[in-house]
């Protein structure tokens, strides 16, 4: 078995495709909507090709903990007139 970071978005997409019981959060749009919401994620998915010649991917996101950190307080800031 070889494990290798997703390089190529169109891999990952026709691995969704041909798999019965992948959803949206499968997908490399998904990646785009979080992104989109939380810009200090980014895209750590894997994927892992067995010596038959089949592959199974993992979408997978990660982020720095201070990056983390940093949009949950931004976001709780903007939030306060909601409490206030």
């Amino acid at each position: 078995m070889v494990v290798t970071p997703i390089a190529d978005e169109q891999e990952w997409r026709d691995a969704a495709a041909g798999c019965p019981y992948a959803t949206f959060f499968h997908t490399p749009e998904w990646f785009t909507a979080c992104r989109a919401a939380a810009p200090c994620w980014r895209q750590d998915g894997r994927i892992f090709r067995f010596e038959a010649g089949t592959a199974a991917v993992f979408p997978f996101l990660s982020t720095r903990l201070s990056a983390a950190r940093e949009f949950i307080q931004k976001k709780i800031q903007s939030a306060r007139w909601l409490i206030e």
